[in-house]
């Protein structure tokens, strides 16, 4: 299997933001949680690493990249079409990644092509299936590699 370069939540989710401009599409908070987490499973079941550098956290209401919620929660929550920012070097950045990244540019369109499509809810209803790693995992750990390889393996 290949291992696929590792970015941070936010990173991921400006390609999403990418994607969903070109085809005047508005995310909410929700949906690009969602995304980054479907973007965590397809590479964890298809190339056999993560292209996230943080683990999902089991919240309430799905599997949350903590990371990437703190970046987001100040935002409006129903129409996200701006880059999320860093300051770097006295410098205001949108990280995105790597343009040279094939694997990764593969995976995000495999991913935007099962899921983009999808509301936040039916998002979240699949995250939230019975028997799922969200399901299996206590609230407010790390869902493991392993129970999402598991669950989500091609039949």
């Amino acid at each position: 299997m290949n291992t696929v370069r590792q970015y941070s939540p936010s990173t991921i989710a400006n390609a999403f933001i990418w994607k969903a401009n070109q085809s005047s599409q508005l995310l909410s908070n929700t949906k690009l949680q969602k995304l980054v987490f479907f973007c965590h499973v397809n590479s964890l079941v298809k190339r056999g690493s993560s292209c996230v550098k943080e683990k999902p956290v089991v919240w309430k209401y799905g599997p949350v990249f903590e990371s990437l919620y703190h970046a987001l929660k100040f935002l409006d929550p129903k129409e996200i079409s701006n880059y999320i920012r860093i300051m770097r070097d006295g410098e205001t950045l949108a990280l995105v990644p790597n343009q040279k990244d094939v694997d990764f540019y593969e995976l995000l369109d495999q991913v935007w092509d099962e899921h983009g499509y999808k509301s936040a809810a039916q998002l979240s209803d699949e995250c939230h299936e019975p028997g799922s790693p969200w399901d299996q995992t206590e609230i407010y750990e790390d869902i493991s590699d392993e129970l999402i390889r598991e669950f989500y393996k091609p039949a």
